[in-house]
């Protein structure tokens, strides 16, 4: 069998790679605290989440979340985050990572989008600047 073709690049839309999530910065908690549950990831939904993933809270498997696997050798990176997401310092964390082992990477933040925002209308502005970050990073990483 042929040796499989690792991709070139890596796209990576508001990712959830750690658990537990680190917290998020003062300004963007109090920004959402008065957002509906149904808009938010509550740490309940979290912790369904991972259970859903992985079967349980304790001895996560890496490839599961790979906020804790070693990231040297990925090929380059673009990490694009919603402003107003609570997975989004799970994102900024999998940035620093990837830039610490050595993984080329280029991340956007999408002021005041909540998570899931490329769902919506490219219509909106922040949704097309986020659509293009996505293809800027496929010319110039891959």
């Amino acid at each position: 069998a042929p040796a499989p073709v690792p991709p070139a690049a890596l796209l990576l839309a508001y990712p959830f790679a750690h658990f537990p999530v680190p917290a998020l910065d003062d300004a963007t908690a109090a920004q959402l605290r008065d957002l509906p549950a149904v808009l938010r990831f509550t740490t309940a939904s979290i912790e369904d989440m991972v259970r859903t993933y992985t079967g349980r809270l304790t001895a996560l498997p890496p490839a599961a979340l790979p906020g804790a696997a070693d990231l040297a050798g990925l090929p380059p990176a673009a990490v694009l985050l919603s402003e107003l997401d609570d997975l989004r310092p799970s994102g900024e964390l999998l940035g620093r990572q990837l830039t610490e082992s050595g993984v080329p990477v280029r991340t956007y933040q999408a002021a005041g989008m909540l998570h899931g925002h490329l769902n919506r209308t490219p219509a909106l502005a922040e949704v097309d600047r986020s659509l293009d970050f996505f293809a800027a990073a496929l010319t110039e990483l891959s």
